[in-house]
């Protein structure tokens, strides 16, 4: 999918982390993240720990209260996060743009089933 993310050894989850980092703009809190990205907060610092080595996120403490860490994107991860996003939304052209009407309407009614069944979707 990502011919540009393939140089690096990162992970599916990795780059699902990297895209709603880069939603948020300013990063997340650990807990946050683990809830967007429906991961428990171990596996948030497991793949932070990842992303953090090849220089794509850091960890930084939060202003109000320095106890507190969020993680963030740097430049390079800022970098990365726009290239797998617009390669994926390509990808998801290319194929959603050859569905009839009718495939489409179904793909979004089992899309919306599914995400209901997660724990965000469940709690949105």
């Amino acid at each position: 999918m990502c011919q540009d993310a393939g140089a690096t050894s990162l992970v599916g989850r990795q780059f699902f982390m990297l895209i709603v980092l880069h939603e948020s703009k300013i990063g997340l809190p650990p807990n946050e993240l683990a809830t967007r990205c429906s991961v428990t907060r171990a596996t948030v610092t497991d793949l932070i720990d990842g992303l953090e080595a090849e220089g794509f996120a850091r960890r930084v403490s939060d202003r109000k209260d320095c106890r507190r860490l969020q993680f963030q994107l740097t430049e390079k991860g800022r970098d990365l996060a726009r290239i797998v996003y617009n390669e994926h939304a390509e990808w998801l052209s290319t194929g959603f743009g050859r569905l009839d009407r009718h495939q489409s309407d179904l793909l979004a009614s089992l899309v919306q089933t599914l995400w209901q069944n997660t724990d965000t979707g469940r709690h949105a």
